[in-house]
């Protein structure tokens, strides 16, 4: 349901008691909406990637072949806003790969070699690399791989037990953030590495049994936003790096939230919302959490939005 759901058997995992981490943030009452300053949100529709103006909420559809599953496809943009890399099921391999399209539709091509489960593409700032996730048999569980969008060889960067996925870059393209399961413990965690792998360690000192989902790295390299699932339920939280006091709940509500994406000034963030017997909607809200308001028609499930930087 979130942006990469993580696609692994953590996504199945009870979250334990209420952990006490700070009082939740209330909507901050602003003087007025949040009004997109980007044009254009990439997002899913059923295993479509499609295009929406936030301003007036019309739809174009990116691909238009009929995926043969409806998962989310978890697009990014290119720095330029020329390409899309997104995740889609091949037939002729029997997995899901990564690909890169245009964004006015043409010239699809699959990226990755056909041998790994793949998810969660995301570009980095140059331009140069896409970070993604990918399940190999032989090791046996998701890491986190480089791709070279120029050569097409791709590079292992996270090792060690448990599962690596949902990478997101800072914005320097230094660092990057993504979550690490561990199975022993049974809870996951935010990670931050260099660019190349290096030094791995958790963003913020373990709490208790919890699942952590769809990083987001805040534009200024500040904050990092995030999906946190507990209690059964999906909220959104902003973590605050360098701080003493730097986790909260970014939106108090009693509907599920979660995919959040920063818009390129970030002064909104993008995310889903399931409210009572409604599909997943795109939301956008200002970055403080105040006027939250959907984007997305209701006609149908949209899921993983992601901003195009400016042009």
């Amino acid at each position: 349901m979130a942006r990469n759901s993580f696609h692994w058997t953590m996504a199945a995992i009870l979250l334990g008691g209420g952990v006490n981490i700070g009082a939740a943030a209330k909507a901050h009452h602003a003087a007025h909406p949040a009004h997109p300053r980007s044009d254009r949100i990439a997002f899913d529709r059923v295993g479509q990637v499609c295009v929406m103006s936030p301003r007036d909420g019309r739809v174009t559809h990116i691909t238009t072949d009929a995926p043969v599953y409806g998962d989310p496809t978890s697009p990014s943009w290119s720095p330029d806003g020329s390409k899309i890399a997104f995740r889609r099921y091949d037939p002729s391999v029997s997995r899901f790969q990564i690909f890169l399209i245009h964004a006015d539709g043409t010239g699809k091509v699959r990226l990755t070699d056909g041998k790994d489960l793949c998810a969660d593409p995301r570009f980095s700032p140059d331009g140069k690399t896409i970070l993604f996730s990918a399940y190999h048999d032989a090791i046996g569980h998701y890491r986190i791989y480089s791709l070279n969008v120029s050569s097409g060889r791709a590079k292992r960067l996270s090792h060690g037990p448990g599962e690596d996925g949902s990478p997101t870059w800072s914005p320097s393209g230094s660092r990057y953030a993504y979550i690490h399961f561990d199975p022993a413990q049974g809870r996951s965690q935010i990670f931050i590495a260099s660019a190349d792998g290096s030094g791995a360690h958790p963003a913020f000192p373990a709490m208790a049994r919890h699942n952590f989902d769809a990083p987001a790295w805040s534009p200024d390299g500040r904050k990092i936003a995030f999906t946190w699932k507990r209690n059964g339920r999906s909220r959104i939280y902003v973590l605050r790096l360098h701080r003493k006091s730097r986790l909260r709940e970014w939106i108090h509500t009693q509907y599920d939230d979660f995919s959040p994406a920063w818009s390129p000034d970030g002064r909104q963030i993008a995310f889903c919302r399931v409210a009572v017997n409604t599909k997943s909607q795109i939301y956008v809200a200002n970055a403080n959490g105040a006027h939250p308001r959907q984007i997305s028609d209701g006609s149908t499930t949209d899921s993983t939005p992601a901003w195009r930087p400016h042009l």
